[in-house]
């Protein structure tokens, strides 16, 4: 620059020259304009910011307010988030019971067993550890029924003996339960009476039911009484006695004097 004169290198700029005159209050004022072509390199460093854009102050105070990141996240609460459309309530679900009658469906067939539950391996394995038999608590009553009219055989016996002797245990009816069966004793009918009638009472001895043979499960004494009726005895077992297959039943009696006496004996029952 000299003697108020501007020097432009034109050159530099890549831009030509163009002079204009203006007047102003002041006088004529010369201004040369430039018209520059190419792209114009600008620092924005210094530039002043837009009114109300963020500063580094600014986003400071924002930062702070937000939430921690969680795995690069920006964590969100959904509680308050509106449910999509038609998604379940608490209202819709308490209604799920009195639709289904009360009880949900559910197919266990693939639910896990609970820790330590029995399972078929471990059930198999029960009657080789108790010996083959499963104990068993009978403390409480249970009540069984029984059906004893569909495949039975009736057992009807009948036994007699006429004796002098005073030997005890003289057999006057015996019977084997059938193999494979129980015989169920139903009624007992036993009687005794001298062969030759006698109007003066006596003691004739005692006649004994005995199940198994040598066991005696009833005995009764025998009289007579007067010299037309037998001492008789009938009996009846609504609940009847249960007699094992192969067990002999058998009636004694024990005569008490040498008198000759007709002893008489009629079980029966049913075999199943």
């Amino acid at each position: 620059m000299a003697d108020g004169s501007i020097t432009l290198n034109v050159g530099l700029l890549g831009s030509k020259l163009d002079t204009e005159t203006v007047t102003t209050a002041e006088g004529a004022v010369h201004r040369q304009r430039v018209a520059l072509v190419g792209t114009t390199p600008v620092s924005a460093a210094s530039l002043p910011l837009p009114a109300g854009a963020a500063t580094q102050t600014t986003l400071a105070s924002v930062d702070g307010k937000l939430p921690a990141l969680a795995s690069g996240r920006v964590p969100v609460d959904i509680a308050s988030l509106p449910l999509p459309s038609g998604a379940a309530t608490e209202t819709t679900l308490l209604r799920i019971p009195a639709q289904v009658g009360g009880r949900l469906p559910v197919d266990v067939a693939s639910l896990p067993l609970p820790s330590g539950a029995a399972t078929e391996a471990t059930l198999l394995r029960l009657p080789a550890q108790v010996g083959g038999r499963v104990p068993v608590d009978i403390g409480a009553s249970v009540a069984i029924a029984l059906d004893l009219a569909t495949g039975r055989t009736n057992a009807l016996k009948t036994g007699a003996l006429t004796t002098t002797a005073v030997t005890a245990d003289q057999v006057v009816l015996t019977y084997t339960v059938t193999a494979g069966k129980t015989l169920y004793l139903s009624y007992l009918e036993l009687s005794a009476v001298l062969t030759v009638l006698s109007a003066t009472a006596s003691i004739l001895g005692t006649i004994s039911l005995e199940t198994p043979s040598g066991t005696k499960v009833l005995t009764e004494r025998m009289q007579n009484g007067t010299t037309s009726a037998p001492d008789r005895i009938v009996m009846s077992f609504p609940d009847p006695i249960i007699v094992a297959a192969g067990v002999v039943i058998r009636v004694v009696c024990t005569p008490g004097a040498v008198t000759s006496t007709l002893w008489r004996a009629n079980f029966g029952g049913f075999e199943k």
